[in-house]
């Protein structure tokens, strides 16, 4: 669902009054209507593989409806991730910009507000999203963060185009039930590519983490109510930052698309399908496909759905997300500016 605008009757046309993140937990259907979409058959496939390593998920309901939030979060962020190199042609530069002017803000509530008003962001904005957008779908007991690591492994992209592998700062969502068991744990981190994960399968299992922020399901609620509440007060000031950005454009690091799937999980999964005949192969995705969302052998949708998790799970450290698209209002932001300073806007974007 991503989000939802709505005004009150007696305010202007263009002036939103309340934003609503994420999908309500009765807008979620098992089985669903339509046809699995690519991050359902991505759950589904991870899902595949922790069984053919003989170490299956133990809640996948749990994992498919943080996978939501985290594709809902992705949804809302569409305009691409400022620092991440292959999101800044689709979005014409808006990547950048965007994520700069969410970024000038000291508190992460803040950071998401402006975030979800420019549709771009890079991890420090994802992550606080998936923590508070996740609150609806929260059991009692579990606890929703903002993690943060000073060395997670990220391919580093430099202005020359060369690739070097770095360790460098980097910011996600945990759901966990009481202490971060790597069993029962849950990444949730939009800004890489993949589905929702257990910690232990993460590419960031054993980065040194420090929690920036713990919150029960009322807390989390609270933080969501209020994002959605100081998002449309804080229009005015993202277009001035916007204006300012695209005069100025930010220099960002850019690293190559992150996965959150750790490559040495990705590989044993590979190498247990190797032992698996086509038969075992087809029955462990339809069971998967059946414990994860509700569809059963025979029904609509079924056998193109085997078909697809059969695809996906021999690549699950090499996963795709959600297009990246420009940002109809930064454009027209820009077209107001001084043909000088577009022109250094789109010179800055070219590099």
């Amino acid at each position: 669902m991503g989000i939802c605008f709505s005004k009150s009757s007696g305010s202007p046309p263009h002036v939103a009054q309340t934003v609503s993140l994420g999908t309500p937990p009765e807008r979620l259907q098992w089985p669903p209507r339509e046809a699995l979409e690519q991050y359902q058959i991505q759950q589904a496939a991870y899902h595949m593989g922790a069984s053919v390593l003989g170490e299956p998920v133990s809640s996948p309901r749990r994992l498919a409806t943080a996978g939501q939030t985290v594709h809902d979060v992705r949804l809302l962020l569409k305009h691409g991730r400022g620092n991440v190199k292959a999101d800044d042609i689709p979005s014409h530069g808006h990547n950048g910009i965007g994520s700069s002017a969410a970024s000038y803000a000291r508190s992460y509530e803040h950071q998401a507000a402006r975030a979800v008003l420019v549709g771009a962001g890079i991890c420090d904005q994802h992550a606080p999203l998936c923590a508070i957008v996740h609150a609806p779908h929260m059991a009692v007991g579990e606890i929703s963060t903002v993690t943060a690591s000073s060395a997670v492994p990220l391919r580093e992209i430099t202005d020359e185009g060369a690739t070097n592998d770095v360790s460098a700062g980097h910011v996600w969502s945990e759901l966990r039930r009481g202490d971060r068991d790597q069993m029962s744990t849950v990444v949730m981190d939009a800004w890489a590519n993949g589905p929702a994960v257990r910690l232990q399968d993460s590419a960031w299992v054993a980065a040194p983490i420090q929690d920036k922020r713990l919150m029960d399901k009322i807390t989390a609620q609270i933080e969501k109510n209020g994002v959605e509440e100081m998002a449309p007060l804080q229009r005015q000031l993202v277009d001035e930052r916007v204006r300012d950005k695209l005069e100025a454009p930010t220099s960002w690091t850019k690293y190559a698309e992150p996965q959150v799937i750790s490559p040495e999980f990705a590989g044993r999964v590979r190498e247990a399908l190797g032992r698996c005949s086509e038969d075992e192969k087809e029955k462990i995705a339809s069971d998967m496909i059946r414990d994860t969302y509700g569809i059963e052998r025979g029904s609509r949708n079924h056998r193109s759905a085997v078909i697809s998790v059969l695809q996906a799970v021999s690549r699950l450290d090499a996963l795709s997300r959600p297009d990246v698209v420009p940002s109809e209002h930064i454009t027209a932001i820009g077209s107001s500016l001084p043909s000088s300073s577009r022109s250094r806007a789109r010179s800055s974007q070219s590099r």
